[in-house]
């Protein structure tokens, strides 16, 4: 291995995918060494591709064609996924800060009171559409619950999905995470019109939804792939069990879910399109399908009948009567006016 009188050393990997012109299925060079930054390619063997192989070079990620050439793969420096979290991990912090946590009895996630979530953009159906605050199809996609609730979701988020945004590239991922997270907005208010909720899981979930979708496309290619759909499909369980917290928007988790299996089954079907009739052809007629289902939900919008619910309108006079109901003090104005004021002209 020129262990002597070589300056750089080289590094072994047993195992590097290598994905052919022909049909883009991955094969994998056994015995590849890397030199430095050179690669040279030994013996192949078809086995189960993994998605990422690091080379010599630190942080540099790349993959072997057909012939041995050397091709760089898709996986930068995941930024989007990090500027989420930081906006997710801004919007939780200034609201205890401006204001304070809630007694556990009111917020058992450690977070603040709901009329500030409301203050914050979080989902609710009366002002989203008698007020016209169309922002609340977007803010719930950043906002959490509380504190434990955030941590959840970032576990998932700076461990799995920045995977994903690493594999897609970053216009695609973010279309999904985007798109879902308010898909799962415009499900949550249709099907639950009366309730306040943060929808920060319910892009998360789309994500992993269109992962899913990914993998029942491309289920042939990668010779089934059912490994990693278990994996997907843990995280899709730990998610929904923070469905039943309070303020915890589950419906958009469902949305959200539902939506990203339709766009991932549209996004990933144009890859070799026509080498599985079957499962291609499918996957493009029900993405198609679902995705007019949701267009005719968003619809839905305009038409619900939103009177038995004016009380979301006042949510400080309603918040205070139910809880006081229940012996508890409920705080209202805790916020500075002055931060209040501005958040109100930004958004």
């Amino acid at each position: 291995m020129g262990l002597f009188g070589n300056k750089k050393k080289e590094k072994l990997v047993q195992e590097l995918p290598i994905h052919t012109k022909r049909n883009d299925s991955v094969r994998y060079a056994k015995g590849t060494h890397f030199k430095g930054d050179k690669t040279t390619k030994s013996d192949t063997s078809s086995i189960t591709p993994k998605d990422e192989v690091k080379n010599g070079k630190e942080g540099d990620y790349h993959q072997l064609g057909e012939e041995g050439e050397e091709i760089k793969a898709p996986v930068p420096v995941p930024i989007f996924t990090y500027l989420v979290s930081a906006i997710q991990v801004f919007t939780m912090i200034l609201p205890l800060v401006t204001c304070t946590i809630a007694p556990f009895s009111i917020n058992p996630m450690i977070g603040p009171y709901p009329t500030i979530l409301d203050d914050w953009g979080a989902k609710n159906t009366y002002k989203l559409v008698v007020d016209g605050q169309w922002s609340r199809l977007f803010m719930p996609i950043f906002l959490h619950s509380g504190v434990i609730h955030l941590l959840g979701n970032l576990a998932i988020q700076l461990d799995q999905c920045k995977t994903y945004e690493r594999q897609w590239g970053i216009l695609l991922y973010s279309f999904i995470y985007i798109s879902t997270g308010i898909s799962g907005c415009v499900f949550s208010s249709v099907s639950m019109p009366g309730s306040l909720g943060v929808g920060g899981s319910g892009a998360i979930m789309g994500v992993l939804g269109a992962r899913i979708g990914e993998g029942l496309v491309k289920y042939h290619d990668r010779g089934g792939g059912i490994d990693d759909l278990c994996i997907t499909g843990v995280s899709v369980g730990f998610v929904l069990l923070m469905s039943f917290v309070p303020f915890v928007d589950w419906p958009a988790h469902v949305g959200g879910m539902v939506s990203g299996l339709v766009v991932g089954l549209i996004a990933f079907s144009h890859d070799n399109l026509w080498g599985r009739y079957g499962c291609k052809v499918f996957s493009v007629i029900a993405g198609v399908g679902l995705f007019f289902a949701f267009d005719i939900m968003f619809g839905a919008l305009f038409f619900i009948d939103l009177s038995p619910y004016e009380y979301l309108q006042d949510i400080c006079k309603y918040f205070t009567d139910y809880y006081a109901y229940f012996g508890e003090e409920f705080v209202c104005g805790c916020y500075d006016n002055r931060l209040k004021d501005f958040w109100y002209y930004i958004s």
